[in-house]
């Protein structure tokens, strides 16, 4: 954020959506299984070594804490908390290990996916930004003039909330006339009982509301650093109301600058500037009507326009589309659409094609007032070596059209490639990536995957079960099974090969243990099975 004095400030609308625990919240949307599962995620400090930075709540009652050294956290996993837990802590019943999941914190991984989510809230407002330089938990949208879009800020607020639960995140949200205001709000005006399960309901307050809705929150909710926080501590003020009754000439002289101007910031007294997610793109081309429309023929003109307009900026750059954005303003709320690319382009009629798909599904509101085309990512477009005389076969850019005509039509999320990754358990062997977009650029195959020892035929299954499904299996104790039972229906084994060990490493925490055995039934088919060896359950993992 950029700072600058202002004696009078004309007051804005500021939406701030804190994520609480927001690596954490962002480890468990990735891997739905965490969910429920005691996280740990450590990070080596140089001075007092690997410590533990955060942790998840069901982490916390078997005793971990944050700022906890890592051999501790893992001591407390392999032995219980009983005898490691700090005074206080909840105890478990339990003396055996605990299950918990052990990662080193992955800050660039938190922040792109913050990033990706600027992007998506930029459905609610056009200007989205990151509530912090660094380490950011958040996000900050300008909705001045907004709210009436949405029938109201509290509408708007209450929108924002339900679409993060949608996605799997809990979010307080807040809204003021301040980006300081709606930060401490969020932060610290929001009481949220995790154990109801339900989000958190957001802040709404009037810009004259601003003063005494901050005045009995701590300090801490003025974004101060914590040597300013701990100074005004030691001289017992502990709220921002007793920290403006202090005389100002005095508040510099003796604490610096940092606390005033934080503070007039919240107030509304110093103006502050949301710093943009994406700042004005390279490429992009717009048309703005002077008399809204709703005619579908003459909007067809204008996506032609700003098509053939933005193909010729990346002609003369030599640069090719690889995600298009575009943005339709109408009199009644805006709209955004995203195109993905297989491979770069910059022919203006494949634009203008897979723009037209999107029209085609798309209802607008209300009149159109401004249609803008950007190109969020681009590349250098390859050239190839044309032969005297070509040679009849494929052409690449074909099934490149062909793929960027079906997400188009279907949808980014319904084309996807297989990407093999290192990971132990069959399960998490391969990832789907989009095949357009930015997201298959970055999409790489992993060093580990590709190092795998090569399997004959046979010794896989075609179809792989995610996930596993429990069976009733009657097994040679510590054997192969004998036969079992599944979807109804008893099979039984005449043929079996295996076991197949497979574990994960001791460093992702709880240690998973299977033995897979390949079975033929005595009707030909054949599966892929494995048990359990900490409570020798069975489960169908795949087909053959």
């Amino acid at each position: 954020m950029n700072y600058k004095s202002s004696s009078r400030t004309a007051m804005k609308r500021i939406l701030c959506i804190w994520l609480p625990n927001w690596p954490i919240q962002r480890l468990v949307v990735d891997q739905p299984e965490l969910n429920g599962t005691a996280i740990v995620l450590y990070a080596h400090d140089p001075r007092k070594g690997q410590r533990v930075i955060f942790c998840s709540q069901q982490a916390r009652r078997l005793g971990i804490q944050v700022g906890m050294p890592f051999a501790e956290a893992t001591a407390i996993s392999q032995h219980g908390p009983d005898n490691h837990s700090p005074r206080g802590a909840r105890r478990s019943n339990k003396t055996s290990s605990c299950e918990m999941i052990f990662s080193e914190h992955a800050p660039a991984t938190d922040h792109h996916a913050l990033q990706q989510l600027a992007e998506w809230c930029e459905q609610f407002s056009p200007v989205v930004g990151l509530d912090a330089p660094k380490s950011a938990s958040g996000l900050l949208l300008d909705i001045t003039g907004i709210g009436s879009l949405f029938q109201g800020e509290e509408q708007l607020a209450q929108l924002v909330v339900d679409r993060f639960s949608d996605r799997g995140y809990w979010a307080h949200v807040a809204v003021a006339g301040t980006i300081g205001a709606a930060w401490a709000l969020a932060h610290y005006g929001i009481r949220f009982d995790s154990r109801r399960g339900k989000p958190a309901e957001p802040r709404v307050i009037s810009n004259t509301e601003t003063s005494t809705a901050l005045a009995s929150l701590p300090i801490e909710s003025l974004r101060l650093s914590a040597s300013s926080i701990e100074l005004l501590h030691r001289l017992g003020i502990d709220q921002i109301e007793q920290l403006e009754t202090l005389p100002r000439e005095g508040l510099v002289a003796r604490l610096g600058d940092e606390i005033t101007l934080r503070l007039d910031q919240a107030t509304g007294q110093a103006t502050e500037i949301i710093n943009a997610h994406h700042i004005h793109p390279e490429f992009h081309s717009e048309w703005i009507l002077e008399h809204p429309t709703s005619d579908q023929e003459v909007i067809l003109q204008i996506a032609e326009h700003v098509c053939h307009h933005l193909a010729n900026l990346l002609q003369a750059e030599d640069q090719g589309a690889v995600q298009v954005r575009c943005w339709m303003e109408t009199t009644s709320q805006p709209i955004k659409m995203d195109i993905g690319l297989f491979r770069p382009t910059s022919e203006a009629a494949h634009l203008l094609q897979l723009l037209r798909m999107q029209l085609e599904r798309c209802r607008l509101p209300g009149p159109l007032s401004r249609m803008c085309l950007q190109a969020i990512h681009t590349a250098r477009i390859t050239r190839k070596q044309q032969r005297l005389w070509d040679q009849p076969g494929r052409d690449p850019r074909q099934l490149a059209d062909l793929v960027d005509r079906l997400s188009s039509r279907l949808g980014p999320t319904s084309v996807l490639a297989a990407r093999m990754r290192a990971g132990t358990l069959p399960e998490d062997a391969y990832a789907l990536i989009p095949l357009t977009g930015p997201q298959k650029s970055k999409a790489r195959l992993n060093s580990a995957a590709g190092k795998r020892k090569p399997l004959g035929p046979g010794q896989r299954p075609l179809q792989l079960l995610h996930p596993p499904q429990p069976l009733q299996a009657l097994s040679v104790s510590h054997g192969p099974p004998i036969q079992f039972s599944h979807a109804g229906r008893d099979h039984r084994v005449v043929q079996h090969w295996g076991p197949e060990r497979i574990e994960t490493a001791w460093w992702h925490g709880h240690c998973i243990r299977r033995d897979y055995y390949r079975v033929e039934c005595q009707t030909g088919c054949r599966f892929w099975l494995f048990r359990r060896l900490d409570n020798q359950h069975w489960f169908l993992h795949g087909r053959f």
